[in-house]
């Protein structure tokens, strides 16, 4: 079982990272931040983490 905060889901918080950066731009260029730009914002770094962190590592074949 991955641990939330571990090495081994590191690619989860890069992830959540992006997805709410790539949310943020084009919500937040217009000057106007409100409600739901915000919750949009957060839903995306929600569902970036959850569906990253479900996803396995794989395992590199022995050699």
């Amino acid at each position: 079982m991955k641990q939330l905060f571990s090495s081994e889901s590191r690619k989860a918080w890069v992830a959540a990272g992006l997805t709410a950066v790539s949310a943020a731009v084009p919500l937040f260029s217009d000057g106007v931040v409100d409600g739901a730009d915000i919750g949009l914002v957060v839903g995306a770094f929600l569902a970036g983490l959850g569906v990253t962190f479900r996803v396995p590592n794989k395992v590199a074949p022995a050699e």
